[in-house]
């Protein structure tokens, strides 16, 4: 594997993961507050990710996937096994969605530069949706 094909496995695993975690806290404004407005602007956040990846090559990114083998994939910490509620569902997923947002927005700038600056203009507007979230919750 060579440095191109560690880049594409970073990105993939972390759109995967972003929109993983957004699509979490959508079902919850969706369901759970039955809130359109919300559940909206969380389904729009995460199609940006695939819009702003889009200059990739998709099939780079599939190529690249190598999940039968991650050396990542056993790990299950004794906390993500356990939720107290919709809140902290919620808050979890948005942070998840964050962090692999934060990753797309580092390594990104390695295959195309201006990625970086749409991701951290992404990242700050899940900030606001979050907080906006969580105070219905």
């Amino acid at each position: 594997m060579n440095f191109s094909d560690k880049l594409y496995r970073v990105i993939d695993a972390n759109a995967n993961r972003a929109r993983e975690g957004l699509r979490v806290v959508e079902e919850i404004n969706r369901f759970v507050l039955e809130n359109e407005e919300l559940t909206s602007a969380w389904k729009k956040a995460r199609h940006r990710i695939t819009v702003i990846l889009s200059k990739l090559p998709v099939n780079t990114l599939l190529k690249e996937r190598n999940s039968d083998s991650d050396v990542g994939k056993g790990t299950y910490p004794k906390e993500e096994g356990e939720r107290a509620d919709y809140r902290e569902i919620a808050l979890v997923n948005a942070r998840r969605a964050e962090e692999g947002i934060r990753v797309l927005e580092e390594f990104s700038k390695l295959a195309a530069p201006e990625m970086g600056e749409q991701f951290k203009k992404l990242r700050f507007e899940i900030y606001s949706l979050e907080k906006k979230t969580l105070s219905l919750l």
